[in-house]
């Protein structure tokens, strides 16, 4: 073995260890968005107006597919970022005999320094597992011993350094190939990702578009049915003549009085207004039979 391996590799796997968390909680962190945008759909104003809405209209059918891009949006982001999440830590029989990752081979092709000197996986491998069996047999031999000579706590010393040594070589290249991996699968799930995004934003703009159609202002004005008048002479009763007659004026002739009339739809008789003259005052009055009646043409 060509290198010697210092401090640096614990230092190396702390620092891959904490960006795969990094990339980890970034994750967690876009999944937790989504699921808040389908919370604040559920829980908020926006579904207060969907009972409001024509079930057959175009409103309503928007709706329905408005909310269905949202989930499909939602249910896209978690599987993408979930593929994320469960990558878990690589285990060096992963990396032997040709199964070592596309990303992980590129990493150990410009990066022989994880290599630990090594001329790839396998013979790191057989190196690894060489130091441990070494190491386990000089313990045994030495716990076999009642009163060892320094040779035996030698050899089984040396045995130690060189186990713990390559474990250190194995536990570096590790962690930089589940960081590799993981780096490796956010790179592949950001566009998902995006795309998730963009489908709930456009979702969520239809819902809402659809479920808040525009409101009539309060204060525009009533729609109101005018009737034609039509110009006539008028006949008071008596009874007329005396409800009227003040208000018209004492020189009005109630019996050829000048009105306008049109049909009156919350009484069901004729709305008349008075036409105003020199000697008749303009009033409206409902016309009656009790009131008074139309001279005929």
């Amino acid at each position: 073995m060509g290198e010697n391996p210092s401090s640096s590799p614990s230092t190396a796997v702390t620092a891959l260890g904490r960006a795969s968390d990094r990339i980890r909680e970034t994750v967690k962190w876009i999944i937790a968005s989504f699921a808040a945008v389908g919370a604040a759909m559920l829980a908020g104003t926006q579904l207060s107006g969907i009972g409001e809405l024509d079930p057959a209209g175009f409103r309503m059918w928007l709706a329905i597919i408005g909310g269905a891009l949202v989930l499909v949006g939602i249910a896209l982001a978690v599987w993408t970022g979930s593929t994320v999440l469960i990558t878990g830590p690589v285990a060096l029989s992963e990396l032997v005999r040709g199964r070592v990752p596309g990303s992980v081979d590129r990493l150990l092709q410009s990066n022989k320094v994880f290599l630990g000197g090594f001329a790839d996986v396998d013979s790191l491998q057989a190196a690894f597992e060489s130091a441990t069996r070494e190491m386990r047999a000089a313990y045994a031999a030495l716990h076999k011993t009642p009163s060892p000579p320094q040779p035996l706590k030698d050899a089984a010393e040396s045995a130690n350094v060189q186990a713990d040594l390559i474990g250190q070589v194995v536990s570096r290249l590790l962690d930089a190939a589940s960081w590799t991996i993981v780096q490796a699968r956010f790179k592949r799930a950001r566009p998902l990702l995006f795309v998730g995004a963009l489908v709930t934003a456009t979702g969520v703009g239809l819902f809402t578009w659809a479920v808040n159609p525009p409101k009539a202002p309060k204060d525009a004005p009533a729609t109101r049915h005018v009737a034609p008048m039509k110009s006539v002479e008028v006949v008071l009763t008596e009874e007329g003549a005396r409800i009227l007659g003040p208000r018209l004026g004492g020189t009005c002739d109630t019996k050829r009085l000048r009105a306008l009339i049109s049909q009156d739809f919350n009484t069901g008789g004729l709305s008349a207004v008075s036409v105003p003259t020199a000697a008749c005052q303009p009033m409206r009055f409902v016309l009656t039979r009790e009131i008074g009646s139309v001279l005929a043409p």
